[in-house]
C-alpha cells in the first residue's frame, strides 16, 4: 500500500511538472516567431505557433490527469476559455506591440493574465483535482500556505508591483528567460490571489464570506501605490518605450499614464464585480441557512403532537 501511494505521488508530481512546463514555456514559445516591426500603425494578427500549441497540449494533458479525465462542463469550459485567451494574449500582436512599442498594450497583456486568465484556470480545477494536489506532501503544504488570504494577497501585490520597478521591468524586456519568469509568476501569484474567493471548498478551501470582503478590499488597497506611481508620473520610467518609434498618436508619458489607467480601471472593475458576487453568494448562503434553521424549529415544534 505504501508503495502504491509513493507511485501515485510520483505520478502526480510528473503530471504537475508537465502542467507547469507547459505554462512556463507558453510565453517562451510566443517569442520564437518572427519579430516584424509595426511601422505605420497597429495591425491585428494571431500567428499559428505549432510549438506553442504543443506546449499547451502538454499542459492540458497534465490537467486531464488531475481531473481524472472527467472535468465536468464547468471546468472544461473554464480550461478551454483560459487556454484560448492565453494563446491570443501571448501569440498575437498584443505581445509584439507591448514589448517593443507601447507600455499601455503591455499592461493590457498583464491585465489579461492576472484577471480573466488566472481566474478561469482556478475555476478549471474542481474539488477532486485540488484534493489530489493537496494530498501530495510538498505541493499540498505549499498550496495551503500560498492560498491563505493574507499570504495570497501579499504575494500577489509584491509580485505585481515588483516586476514594474523600472530596473526589473527593463531586465524582463531584454532577457527572454526573465520575461518568461515574469509572466509565470504573474499567473501563479494571480491564481493564488483569486483562490480565497473562487477556489473550491475542499483541499485548499476558500475563505469565509466575511473574510473575502475584507480580503478584496485589502488587495485593492495594496495595489494603489503602483497605480499612482504610473498614473501620476511626470517622467517616463522605462527607456525602452521612451526610445520606441511612435506608432500611435501618444507620447511616451501619455502611453505610460494610459498603461497605469488601464491597470487601475481593470482592478476596480474586477474588484467591484467580485465583491458584488461575494455579497450575492453570502446572501444566498444566509437565506439557505435560515430556511434550514426554520425547518429544524418547525420539526421540533410538531414532534410532541406526533
Amino acid at each position: 500500500m505504501q508503495g502504491m501511494v509513493s507511485i501515485r505521488h510520483r505520478e502526480g508530481a510528473c503530471a504537475l511538472l508537465f502542467l507547469l512546463m507547459g505554462l512556463l514555456a507558453v510565453p517562451a514559445a510566443a517569442h520564437v516567431g518572427g519579430t516584424t516591426p509595426v511601422p505605420n500603425g497597429l495591425y491585428w494578427a494571431i500567428r499559428l505557433d505549432i510549438e506553442l500549441i504543443v506546449l499547451l497540449a502538454i499542459a492540458t494533458a497534465g490537467w486531464l490527469w488531475l481531473v481524472e479525465g472527467r472535468p465536468g462542463w464547468r471546468a472544461a469550459s473554464a480550461w478551454a476559455s483560459a487556454t484560448l485567451l492565453f494563446y491570443v494574449t501571448v501569440a498575437s500582436s498584443i505581445d509584439e506591440i507591448g514589448e517593443r512599442y507601447l507600455f499601455s498594450v503591455h499592461m493590457l497583456q498583464h491585465t489579461l493574465l492576472i484577471y480573466p486568465i488566472a481566474l478561469l484556470y482556478v475555476l478549471a480545477l474542481p474539488e477532486r483535482a485540488v484534493m489530489r494536489l493537496a494530498a501530495m506532501p510538498l505541493i499540498g503544504t505549499v498550496g495551503r500556505v500560498l492560498t491563505r488570504p493574507l499570504v495570497a494577497g501579499f504575494v500577489f501585490a509584491a509580485v505585481f508591483s515588483g516586476w514594474h520597478v523600472p530596473a526589473l521591468y527593463e531586465w524582463a524586456l531584454r532577457d527572454r528567460v526573465i520575461h518568461n519568469l515574469e509572466h509565470l509568476t504573474f499567473l501563479i501569484s494571480a491564481m493564488a490571489m483569486w483562490w480565497p474567493v473562487a477556489g473550491p471548498e475542499e483541499g485548499w478551501p476558500r475563505a469565509s464570506y466575511g473574510v473575502q470582503v475584507i480580503y478584496l478590499a485589502g488587495v485593492t488597497i495594496a495595489l494603489l501605490p503602483i497605480f499612482a506611481f504610473l498614473t501620476f508620473a511626470r517622467t517616463v520610467f522605462y527607456p525602452t518605450y521612451a526610445a520606441a518609434p511612435r506608432i500611435v498618436a501618444l507620447s511616451p508619458i501619455q502611453d505610460q499614464v494610459l498603461g497605469g489607467a488601464i491597470m487601475k480601471i481593470a482592478a476596480m472593475v474586477a474588484g467591484f464585480a467580485t465583491l458584488a458576487w461575494v455579497f450575492l453568494r453570502w446572501y444566498e448562503w444566509d437565506q439557505s441557512r435560515q430556511r434550514r434553521l426554520k425547518l429544524v424549529i418547525d420539526n421540533r415544534t410538531e414532534a410532541p403532537d406526533a
